[in-house]
């Protein structure tokens, strides 16, 4: 039976590998470089990009029949599959997320007003406001294993990847950003708030502080939820990471 597989694999293995090795679609700057942890030296299969490595493929006839087995069984793999699509899913969301929410608590709400900000030329969208609360998210945490292997390696500081990709550093850091913008991010968010909805020169006092409040929920509550996608983005993204490298490890230790 093991045969068989083998014989099926060394059938159809030349036109997809040559497809998988051939000259990269992206562009130079784009392209991963596949970038290599000591440890992982002799991976046929990129852990960031999950493409071939060329300059690893095995000579062997069987073992290339052994590794195509492999990498079709990754391809497979759900985690694998998603790719970049859930990054672009979450920028989308985090564009609509305060234009949405924030409407809907206005139109079911009574707050005498039913835009935050005035529609000017001179005046800024919601979602530029409620972008300085994504900024710090975005940068730490929309990065992908090729880009974290990039930064890694310009740095020079691939020796310490461990450390840096444990769960307490990861942790640490998750711990730092919520009290970063608890303590912060309100208080901007309320400065902010006050100087637009001063504008709405028909609302009382009440209700002028009553939509300063709303504005700092609306703004802090798209900030929780783009932090909760991010953090879903990254597990997905390390179990990608993951299954790629276990595929490799299958493969060098003789499994299929």
């Amino acid at each position: 039976m093991g045969e068989i597989r083998f014989l099926g694999g060394l059938m159809f293995w030349r036109r997809d590998w040559e497809e998988e090795i051939s000259g990269s679609r992206e562009s130079p700057f784009l392209e991963c470089r596949h970038l290599l942890f000591e440890e992982e030296a002799g991976y046929p299969i990129c852990p960031s990009c999950g493409k071939l490595i060329k300059e690893n493929l095995p000579q062997n006839s069987v073992d290339r029949s052994r590794l195509y087995l492999i990498y079709q069984k990754v391809k497979r793999v759900w985690s694998v599959k998603i790719g970049i699509a859930s990054t672009l899913l979450i920028i989308i969301l985090s564009y609509w997320l305060p234009q949405v929410i924030g409407g809907w608590f206005l139109w079911t709400g009574d707050y005498g007003f039913s835009r935050f900000i005035p529609s000017s030329s001179h005046n800024p969208t919601l979602f530029s406001v409620t972008l300085f609360g994504y900024i710090p998210l975005f940068i730490l945490f929309v990065a992908r294993e090729r880009v974290k292997r990039f930064f890694t390696f310009s740095l020079r500081i691939e020796h310490f990847h461990k450390i840096l990709y444990s769960w307490p550093v990861q942790l640490t850091l998750i711990i730092f950003l919520i009290i970063l913008l608890s303590t912060y991010m309100p208080k901007f968010y309320e400065m902010e708030g006050e100087s637009l909805i001063v504008k709405q020169i028909q609302l009382t006092p009440a209700q002028q502080t009553k939509g300063v409040e709303l504005f700092v929920f609306v703004n802090m509550l798209c900030n929780w939820i783009v932090a909760g996608l991010l953090a879903i983005h990254q597990l997905i993204d390390r179990r990608r990471t993951w299954w790629l490298k276990e595929a490799n490890e299958v493969y060098l230790s003789g499994g299929c």
